[in-house]
């Protein structure tokens, strides 16, 4: 379960109990109003989904970009170049998954960035 309001917030979630990976690795955090998101990143070895649990989100994704709202979904498929923003005075609260999990350490480094920027 992750905490609420805790900008940056990951949680080694992509781990089973046992030592096996998960299928999916999750991440939730806060980006403050009119800032980017990390800088523009492709993923070769998985998939990554943004879903929007409150505010709003654009994502530019290959020749594409998408304005999200609350309750909205986008899948990034790997290897698509991809970047993520929030346009509004609104704080965007968004749930990132990779898919497969099993990268925790990606996960650590991109809460930090994220909290550092």
């Amino acid at each position: 379960m992750f905490e609420e309001n805790i900008p940056g917030c990951a949680r080694d979630s992509d781990r089973r109990a046992g030592g096996g990976e998960a299928p999916v690795g999750l991440v939730r955090y806060q980006l403050k109003p009119y800032s980017y998101g990390p800088s523009r990143q492709r993923h070769l070895g998985h998939s990554k989904a943004y879903y929007v649990v409150a505010g709003a989100l654009a994502v530019h994704y290959g020749d594409n970009t998408m304005m999200m709202h609350e309750g909205s979904a986008l899948l990034i498929l790997p290897g698509v170049e991809h970047r993520c923003w929030n346009p509004t005075a609104a704080t965007a609260h968004i749930l990132l998954i990779y898919i497969p999990g099993g990268n925790s350490e990606q996960l650590e480094q991109l809460a930090a960035e994220i909290a550092g920027g």
